[in-house]
């Protein structure tokens, strides 16, 4: 789990990029995530907050992302610009992903086999 501490340390330096609006979590991911994190990440799903602040912060977008899905978050940063906006984060050896949809209405935390 140090990858969650280290994803925390790193975005308390930098302000939300974005507004997330409502965050839904699929039930594969909630299941893995109820039986392989310690519980007291699971308390009020930290985990995920976690993984959300990361993501409105850009936190990890140049480490996992693929060079042109990093572009497309930045290019839908900018003023009159709108696009989905993608995160990759490893947690205990799986990947997941944090994509906020076009509008800012939702952000779905999942594993990309979930997609």
């Amino acid at each position: 789990m140090q990858e969650l501490l280290n994803l925390a340390a790193m975005q308390r330096l930098k302000p939300a990029l974005f507004e997330t609006g409502q965050t839904v979590i699929t039930t594969h991911l909630d299941n893995w995530a109820n039986e392989n994190l310690p519980k007291a990440l699971l308390d009020r799903d930290l985990w995920a907050v976690i993984l959300v602040n990361a993501h409105t912060r850009g936190v990890g977008w140049d480490e996992e992302l693929p060079d042109d899905d990093a572009e497309l978050n930045r290019l839908a940063l900018q003023p009159g610009k709108r696009g989905r906006i993608m995160s990759v984060y490893t947690v205990a050896g799986e990947k997941i992903w944090v994509i906020t949809e076009w509008d800012r209405s939702a952000t779905t935390l999942l594993f990309p086999d979930d997609y």
